[in-house]
């Protein structure tokens, strides 16, 4: 109860976490729990019980140092999150287990030992005294568990571990006496005084308290530039040195740029000596270890504050750490009723502005439903978009696209520069790179948060030269840089990350600011612009997914490939193999390239004959057609309606041949037929072949067997062949036998007998 009183910002130690379980402990190894509930008379179930609790609570503070030693490292990410949660619950039940288990008494001594040892030998590793003292604790107590004589009691961990909740809360006590303490002060100092007075007295006691050398306190002034306070330890009776600056000191405008605190940072601390450019520290901030505290307001920041040359213990004590970040945080709600201005943007105003661009950003993505095209033409949208942002929001910018690899950016819409601005960021010399941490727009997309800039004279000294040409041409006043990312997702459309993809620039010349209530709002407009990019990805992959099949997958299957996803088109039915005489005679004599294109023309010909008859092509290869009719349940009139085709599109060929190769000397008469056709039945599937190259075909058993079918009819004499399987659905009296057969399946092969007019006699009569 009173941890939870006495709860604060300090990390709690590592027994706190385990409080409930230390208290079941105690309950049951001192009886309490036996007069309370007597259904624990049970023999050994109490000391089971007890034991269990006593194997759960002393493991507890592995269990807590295994989390914040993982979630301090970065490394590890979420697989040690994961990691802590499997042990979480897998500890109580494997020790629940061995509670039931017939072994307990023989294995809680060993496993007790165990995690002593263990605890001692982070103690040690790490230099922690709080886990050193545990860990040499738990293991006199494991010692005297397994027997050792001449040993403390064997609850000693339960003294010490009271021992140390208590000196955590009395730490607490104090911090929160010495915070009250600290308020009251200021509080009744400020009485006397307003303002910036008011800011220096309660910044003045704090200084006292955290024992600083040197104490900077910078405030943003409406009228603009910014005021400078600094207070020195050396004479605390002499008036604190104010001055004035028009722009911000480099670690000043990169903590109130990114919004984050800069904690402990040391002299040869690499970022420190990106911020500063190389440049030589000033005596405001020398000094062993600084920190930068930025003071952001409701719109927008006010000011900051940095304490130099303070004492290591501040940032070496984990417990001194969490001290004084709770005096910064007590200062800055009370700095910012100071320091703070009216806000200069209606939030209605801007929440409905927001609504109308993303409704717009809406209406483009709907327009790819309607016109698939528009999503190659997609990057003039963004231009669309830019204006759109610009128009609403009195602003002018661009939109771009980060390279991941090169850190540079394209820029796809942009809207309102003067002309030579607009010419120089577009020919593509914009960057991000990594170790940049002071432009806005390099700010923006390295730390993946929004930036938001003020009043960019404050900003001059710390800006690129040629940002700083490109704002005083284009009369820019503030700006605000937005990162923009991209939904990556798995195979299920489960949300892997969001990685970059690029940031909204916006910049504005009138006296109304962008202000940190923007920040939100723009964040929202950047994911409306994410969800427009993602739904451009996903038309864009499908159209060159739809390319790329097309080559090999029919026009009429490609939509069921790609939506349904299927790899196999089951089918029973006739298959129809259409063969040109002489293509290799011909071949030979106007090339294969001009064989080839001739037999092109030939196919939208047969393709409109056959939906004429039911019959489907499938398949063209040189100078084989195969074509497919669909029946489960094969009959007469089938095999009727594939001769009336056979009928049709025999003048068809017989003209193609005539147009191309009538002057060839070795084509047949006009009396003679130009082609030879195969008949089967049976099992007619489509789908990918099998082998280096993919091709949607007819991967049925038909396929093979009519090719060896049709290699017999070569030889033989005749114009329409059948086998077995399909001269069965009609009057066998119609056809000859050939006496050859079909090697693979050895189905008999029949045929057509007499000239063309007999067949023509012959269809009458079916």
């Amino acid at each position: 109860m009173l941890s939870k009183i006495a709860e604060t910002n300090l990390n709690s130690n590592p027994f706190e976490d385990q409080l409930s379980v230390w208290l079941l402990f105690i309950g049951f190894s001192s009886g309490i729990a036996q007069a309370l509930f007597p259904f624990t008379d049970i023999p050994q179930f109490n000391n089971r019980l007890s034991a269990f609790f006593s194997l759960l609570c002393h493991a507890g503070p592995l269990v807590v140092f295994l989390r914040r030693h993982l979630s301090a490292n970065a490394t590890y990410g979420k697989s040690g999150d994961q990691l802590v949660r499997y042990v979480r619950i897998t500890l109580p039940i494997l020790f629940a287990v061995l509670m039931a288990s017939p072994y307990f008494v023989a294995c809680f001594g060993p496993i007790f030992t165990l995690c002593a040892i263990i605890t001692l030998g982070i103690g040690i590793t790490t230099r922690d005294p709080l886990y050193f003292c545990y860990g040499l604790a738990y293991l006199v107590t494991g010692l005297k568990v397994l027997g050792l004589p001449y040993l403390p009691h064997s609850q000693v961990t339960t003294f010490f571990v009271g021992t140390a909740i208590s000196y955590d809360l009395t730490i607490r006590f104090r911090l929160g006496a010495k915070l009250t303490r600290l308020a009251k002060r200021a509080r009744r100092h400020g009485t006397q005084s307003s303002g910036a007075d008011f800011s220096a007295t309660l910044v003045k006691e704090a200084f006292r308290q955290i024992g600083a050398g040197r104490l900077t306190v910078l405030t943003l002034q409406r009228g603009g530039g910014c005021r400078l306070e600094i207070i020195t330890s050396a004479n605390e009776t002499v008036p604190s040195e104010i001055f004035h600056r028009d722009s911000l000191p480099p670690l000043f405008a990169h903590a109130i740029s990114s919004q984050r605190t800069l904690w402990h940072l040391k002299e040869d601390d690499p970022l420190l000596r990106n911020i500063r450019r190389g440049q030589k520290p000033s005596g405001s901030y020398k000094g062993e270890i600084l920190s930068v505290v930025p003071i952001l307001g409701e719109t927008h920041p006010v000011g900051a504050i940095a304490f130099t040359d303070y004492p290591t213990q501040w940032a070496n004590d984990p417990q001194k750490n969490s001290e004084l970040q709770a005096i910064v945080n007590l200062l800055q709600p009370l700095l910012i009723e100071s320091m703070t201005s009216e806000a200069l943007v209606h939030r209605s105003e801007l929440v409905e502005s927001i609504s109308e661009i993303q409704t717009s950003i809406s209406k483009l993505s709907s327009s790819f439903e309607t016109n698939p095209s528009d999503t190659r033409q997609s990057e003039h949208h963004y231009q669309t978009i830019i204006e759109k942002i610009a128009e609403k929001l009195d602003a002018f910018g661009y939109i771009a696209k980060l390279d991941p690899n090169t850190r540079q950016f394209e820029i796809l819409g942009i809207t309102g520069y003067p002309k030579e601005v607009h010419d120089r960021l577009t020919m593509g010399r914009l960057f991000a790179l990594r170790e940049n941490e002071q432009g806005p727009l390099a700010l923006a997309v390295n730390r993946e948060q929004p930036v938001i800039v003020t009043d960019v004279q404050l900003w001059k000294q710390v800006l690129h030269e040629n940002t700083n040409t490109f704002f005083q041409k284009s009369g820019t006043k503030s700006c605000a840089a937005i990162p923009i990312y991209k939904t990556i997702r798995d195979q299920v459309g489960a949300v892997i990350e969001k990685a970059i993809w690029g940031v909204i620039f916006l910049e504005r010349r009138s006296e109304a600011p962008f202000t940190l209530q923007y920040s939100r709002a723009l964040s929202l407009l950047a994911n409306s612009i994410d969800e427009f990019i993602e739904h451009i990805d996903q038309k864009q992959a499908l159209e060159r997914t739809k390319k790329v099949l097309s080559a090999f997958v029919p026009q009429r299957i490609l939509d069921r490939v790609i939506n349904e996803n299927i790899e196999l088109e089951k089918d029973q039915g006739f298959l129809v193999m259409l063969d040109l005489k002489n293509s290799t005679k011909i071949s030979l004599e106007v090339g294969s390239e001009t064989w080839t294109r001739n037999v092109q023309i030939l196919i939208p010909s047969i393709e409109k004959i056959c939906h004429k008859y039911r019959l489907q092509l499938q398949l063209a290869i040189w100078d084989a057609f195969y074509l497919t009719l669909s029946t489960p349940t094969p009959s007469a009139q089938d095999v009727i309606e594939i001769l009336a085709f056979v009928n049709e599109i025999v003048p068809v060929i017989d003209d193609w041949y005539t147009t191309h190769y009538e002057k060839l000397s070795f084509t047949e008469t006009s009396s003679e037929q130009k082609a030879r056709f195969c008949l089967t039945y049976g099992d007619i599937s489509r789908g990918f072949s099998v082998g280096t190259t993919r091709n949607w075909t007819i991967v049925g058993n038909e396929m093979a067997s009519i090719s060896k079918f049709e290699d017999v009819c070569k030889k033989l004499s005749g114009v329409i062949f059948a086998d077995d399987s399909l001269v069965e659905q009609i009057n066998t009296s119609y056809w000859k036998n050939t006496g050859s057969c079909t090697p693979s399946t050895s189905r008999k092969i029949y045929v057509l007998p007499g000239s063309w007019s007999d067949y023509l006699h012959l269809k009458k009569a079916s």
